[in-house]
Parts: structure tokens; sequence; C-alpha cells
């Protein structure tokens, strides 16, 4: 039942379901300034995955313990999804870092919802 919910309240908006109490009494250049706070915390949230990730990765390459059924090395796929994790995050967080920061300089008054 609550999924249901959810997902009703994601389509009113038509994106994401998010604590929006302080989004919505923010004028268009809080939203964004507050929109910048949640990528840098983002990206400090982002930076002790990866550190975690790099530890775990570290500990199965020492191991070298294998994959049950494809008898492949498992820290290829450790690596590989932190590689590629890091690679679409920084992509996402950087074009809407830049989205935000050009929309105050600029003043557009486009959606500043993620």
């Amino acid at each position: 039942m609550s999924m249901m919910g959810a997902a009703m309240l994601a389509s009113k908006d038509g994106g994401l379901v998010s604590m929006a109490l302080l989004n919505t009494a923010l004028n268009d250049k809080g939203k964004r300034i507050l929109n910048l706070l949640d990528v840098v915390i983002g990206v400090i949230f982002f930076i002790l995955i990866f550190h975690y990730g790099l530890q775990r990765t570290e500990m199965l390459y020492t191991t070298n313990k294998l994959t049950d059924v494809l008898r492949m090395k498992e820290w290829y796929f450790t690596a590989g999804a932190l590689v590629f994790s890091s690679i679409c995050f920084f992509l996402h967080y950087f074009e809407f870092a830049l989205d935000q920061i050009h929309a105050l300089i600029h003043g557009e008054p486009e959606e500043v919802d993620k």
C-alpha cells in the first residue's frame, strides 16, 4: 500500500519522491543553493563509499577468492563496479552542479529539482 502511495506522490511532481519541506519554502536562488549543498553532501558520501569499495577490492585481491559459477576472481567484479559507478556518479553530479551554477549566474527560471 505504501508503494502505491509513493508512486502517486512521484507522479504528481513528475519526478522522485523527496522531502521538500525546506525546498518549497525557498525562492529560486535559495533552491539552487540548496541543490548545490546536496551535490557537496553527495560527493562526500560517495567518497566514503568509494573508500570502502577500494578496501573491499583490496581484500578480495589478496585472498584470490573465485566466483562460484564463472570461476573468475571476485575482485574483477568489485573493481569493475567501483570504476563504472565512479564514472556515472561523476558525470551525473558534475552536470547537475554546472547546471545549477550556470542558472545562479545567469538567473534562468528553469526547473531546479533533480
